[in-house]
């Protein structure tokens, strides 16, 4: 393999990658260990490309055009292989004067939305929150951000953000047959509204929560699926649950389409 850079010095302490060699004893380890060794001797590769933009190449001291200097390395944190790693990053300050430049490459790896999304997949397939760091391959030493207390803080906030986006989403498909029933879950019942298209592919549409299936909470979850773009003038089959209370939800949930058409 070809040799990169003469600098033999890594991020992380890892050993460079620079030959078929080394390639294959980091394979021995793993693909993952693999990708990981690479992804970070790529960084850093990547992060001397922006230093090299203020401050020239590194070795040269031709000082002509250069907007900063090179002031050593500190410690950060970037998101690799669903966890967060601990990396020395390097550092630029401006020749005049005004402070610390800015490296475009680092802010990149330091996105936590690799990391959130790997979470959610894990979590999601039922690993638990108590053994997501044993998910994660390569070493663990330089490894943040696997606690169960921390897995669990960022999938509740993925799941708040997946929630909002769901119940905020317009409903520009056309369903020509909706479902409506509820589950009673304690004192509490949750009336769901799915939708069946053209092709006989279910979607929830909608969910609301209320005390009980009245025609109050029914109106709820039609109000906000026309106000998301549903048609309320498209002729489509509306099934409900059945029982000895059909016939009185159907009335209850007739009457709901009357002042709703009449505005129309």
């Amino acid at each position: 393999m070809k040799v990169y850079q003469e600098n033999n010095n890594s991020v992380n302490g890892s050993i460079q990658i620079i030959n078929s060699t080394v390639l294959h004893e980091k394979a021995c380890y793993g693909l993952m260990e693999l990708s990981m060794s690479l992804g970070l001797e790529v960084m850093r590769m990547m992060l001397e490309e922006d230093v090299a933009q203020y401050a020239g190449p590194k070795g040269k001291h031709n000082t002509e055009g250069r907007t900063g200097y090179r002031h050593g390395t500190d410690k950060t944190t970037v998101v690799m292989g669903g966890k967060k790693v601990r990396v020395d990053r390097p550092r630029v300050r401006a020749t005049d004067g005004s402070g610390e430049l800015p490296l475009e490459t680092l802010s990149v790896f330091q996105s936590e939305d690799p990391l959130n999304k790997a979470i959610m997949a894990r979590l999601l397939s039922g690993v638990s929150t108590r053994k997501y760091a044993r998910t994660i391959e390569g070493e663990a030493a330089d490894s943040i951000c696997t606690s169960k207390s921390e897995i669990s803080r960022r999938f509740i906030a993925g799941m708040d953000s997946l929630m909002q986006e769901f119940f905020a989403r317009t409903l520009n498909q056309d369903y020509p047959v909706i479902m409506i029933d509820g589950l009673e879950l304690g004192k509490m019942t949750i009336l769901a509204a799915m939708g069946i298209d053209s092709d006989g592919k279910k979607r929830i549409l909608g969910i609301v929560e209320g005390g009980s299936e009245n025609s109050t909470v029914v109106k709820v979850l039609l109000d906000d699926l026309i106000r998301r773009g549903l048609d309320a003038e498209r002729p489509r089959l509306y099934v409900l649950d059945g029982g000895v209370d059909f016939q009185i939800k159907t009335n209850h949930f007739l009457k709901l389409f009357e002042p709703i058409q009449a505005v129309n």
